[in-house]
């Protein structure tokens, strides 16, 4: 199976290959989606750049809220290895866009110079919140046999709330990368 833009060796070819072929392949139709929203007639390459950088992070704290609450919704459905394989790949990709994504927040939004002291105090408030894992877990078991379906429920509701922070980043932020750039261009100009 070959896919445009990707060379393949004739003598190198696996699953494996085709897999990761296919993989940079979709990655890229979903980069040139972004930056094609992101331009415009009177963009200047500074504004596509920032827009392109903001709409990607969207994308990435969008797809972060959909597959956690996708994965809360899966724990309802027990005695499925299907399932439990599927969510397992899941919880990876999840990760990865997560602490990407909280990175990435961190540095469009916040000064530079405060970038290691903002992403540490983010750091250090996860970690700790780690430790209520187990009690709550204890508490929710309590001894006995115990159906957890209603909790699986219960966090995948509240996880889909998650999507109201994408929401509020769109409507406050949406005409602010204009606005900055023409301030910067106007204080250079000075």
């Amino acid at each position: 199976m070959d896919f445009p833009g990707f060379p393949v060796r004739r003598g190198e070819r696996s699953r494996f290959s085709e897999y990761e072929y296919l993989w940079n392949y979709v990655l890229q139709l979903v980069t040139k989606c972004i930056e094609k929203c992101a331009r415009s007639e009177k963009s200047s390459e500074k504004i596509v750049k920032k827009k392109s950088e903001y709409f990607g992070l969207l994308f990435f704290l969008i797809f972060s809220v959909v597959i956690a609450t996708l994965i809360s919704a899966q724990m309802c459905i027990t005695g499925s290895k299907g399932n439990a394989t599927s969510t397992v790949i899941e919880f990876s990709f999840l990760r990865t866009t997560f602490y990407i994504s909280r990175g990435i927040y961190v540095y469009q939004f916040f000064p530079e110079s405060q970038f290691g002291m903002i992403y540490a105090i983010i750091s250090v408030a996860t970690g700790t919140l780690q430790f209520a894992i187990d009690p709550l877990f204890k508490l929710i078991q309590n001894g006995g046999d115990v159906n957890f379906v209603p909790v699986s429920a219960a966090l995948a509701a509240s996880t889909a709330l998650c999507f109201l922070q994408p929401l509020y980043n769109w409507f406050t932020r949406k005409n602010y990368i204009e606005t900055s750039v023409d301030n910067e261009e106007d204080i250079t100009e000075l």
